[in-house]
């Protein structure tokens, strides 16, 4: 399934609040959001499902976290800067 349709059945699923909160979240640039998402990263980034946005203008620059610029979770969709920063849809991989 392409990028696009993931991201359309994850909103469908979850709605729109994790991305709304993670997008908050990257702009708030609060510590304690950074640690929890680079900790996420690390995770993330071992894990094959872990990969470069396809979708040109859906690529979100983290300049941060350089492992989650323009990246995404090829399970749900989503872009890995946002759904790091957020935890209203968590991973069971991160073991939290």
């Amino acid at each position: 399934m392409g990028s696009f349709l993931k991201k359309v059945k994850t909103i469908s699923k979850h709605g729109i609040e994790p991305i709304i909160q993670g997008v908050k979240n990257y702009r708030l640039n609060d510590i304690d959001i950074e640690l929890k998402a680079l900790e996420r990263s690390e995770v993330c980034k071992e894990c094959d499902l872990f990969e470069k946005e396809p979708i040109d203008f859906l690529r979100v620059e983290d300049t941060r976290i350089p492992i989650l610029n323009e990246m995404m979770c090829n399970d749900c969709g989503c872009a890995s800067p946002y759904l790091l920063r957020q935890d209203l849809k968590v991973c069971s991989k991160w073991k939290e």
